[in-house]
């Protein structure tokens, strides 16, 4: 049965491979009821997804996904999207992107593999993202999958990837609890660094004293065991435990929009959490 919520999602407007209005669509066509779409880095598709969810009678939650020097990525829910603050600091973090990914297709050129940037900015449909790079790739006919893409070429340490310019975890709460939303680590164990991040009791005590009000407990790469761990931090720490699909098409990972159970509690826990917040 799926579930009837998914607090993690991507469109085209970062990484993923439909528009917002075509995630919602599919999201309600599998009987999600209270969606989060949770673009890298922008906002630019939540107008959208809220339109239709309108439309599909859906809940939309809007949200987002910053990703931290740290290898700690932060979801925000409930974010007031629109303040010029919050925008100003995320055109700098796009432009960061947009810098990166025209030095990968430069290193990627330098490597035998040379690619139209302004094809890779059509795919790309808003800011562009390594996935984006990795469909250039597939469609020129470099690489067979977008496995093969990340895993020989684009992935961390590998001759065309390139690091781009991230907010501290702490700064990334504070931008989103600053923006009224509440934050919550996401996929607490994805290895975005040298090694595998884990949840030690020092690091989540730092992101907890940052304003950190939630932890992705129903991820698709958990075990049972790692669910029940992640509980347990999150009675402990008085975080609610948040969860999803972390959606971006089948084209990028075999995983369904609602494939992954998540309590209804978890929204009820984090708008208890956003309605209690001083106003500013």
């Amino acid at each position: 049965m799926p579930s009837t919520v998914d607090l993690h999602t991507h469109s085209t407007l970062s990484d993923g491979t439909q528009r917002p209005r075509e995630l919602v669509r599919k999201a309600a066509e599998a009987g999600v009821r209270t969606l989060a779409l949770t673009d890298h880095d922008g906002t630019a598709g939540l107008d959208e997804a809220r339109a239709a969810a309108e439309m599909h009678d859906l809940d939309l939650i809007p949200g987002i996904e910053l990703s931290a020097e740290e290898g700690v990525h932060v979801l925000g829910y409930f974010i007031a999207y629109d303040g010029p603050g919050f925008q100003a600091t995320l055109a700098r973090l796009q432009q960061g992107r947009e810098g990166r990914a025209q030095e990968i297709v430069a290193r990627l050129e330098s490597l035998g593999m040379p690619l139209e940037y302004a094809r890779v900015k059509r795919i790309a449909d808003g800011a562009v993202a390594r996935p984006h790079v990795a469909r250039a790739m597939l469609e020129a006919g470099y690489v067979g999958s977008f496995e093969e893409a990340f895993d020989r070429w684009l992935g961390m340490g590998k001759p065309a990837y390139v690091a781009s310019e991230k907010l501290t975890a702490p700064q990334a709460i504070q931008m989103i609890v600053g923006a009224g939303g509440v934050a919550s680590w996401a996929h607490p164990e994805w290895p975005d660094g040298p090694q595998r991040i884990r949840p030690t009791e020092e690091t989540l005590r730092t992101l907890v004293g940052a304003g950190l009000g939630g932890i992705e407990v129903y991820y698709f790469e958990h075990a049972p065991e790692t669910v029940e761990r992640f509980l347990e931090l999150a009675r402990r720490y008085d975080l609610v435990p948040t969860g999803g699909s972390d959606y971006h098409g089948l084209e990028v990972r075999s995983v369904e929009l609602g494939s992954v159970l998540v309590p209804e509690a978890a929204v009820d826990g984090l708008r208890e959490r956003t309605a209690r917040r001083p106003a500013a």
